[in-house]
């Protein structure tokens, strides 16, 4: 008799398996609340938005300025995006 391991996907992993989907989407032109009068977008929000949706990736185009860069990239892998 075999024993049964469980196995924990991380979100890493999980990220890879929904990138490589049939049916994935993904936005090529999102923009945050740092592009001042033209995204609402909060970034705590959207990994769970994009989870939402089932989109493995999503492109942040920020106009005028790359104030959320670091924030935005890292929000979105920690949380599997």
């Amino acid at each position: 008799m075999q024993e049964s391991q469980t196995h924990m996907d991380t979100g890493e992993e999980v990220a890879e398996a929904r990138l490589y989907s049939p049916s994935s989407f993904i936005h090529l032109r999102v923009h945050s609340a740092y592009s001042l009068l033209e995204g609402a977008v909060r970034v705590k929000d959207l990994p769970r938005l994009c989870l939402a949706q089932d989109m493995p990736a999503v492109a942040v185009t920020d106009t005028g300025n790359l104030f959320g860069a670091l924030e935005i990239a890292e929000t979105l892998v920690k949380e599997g995006v």
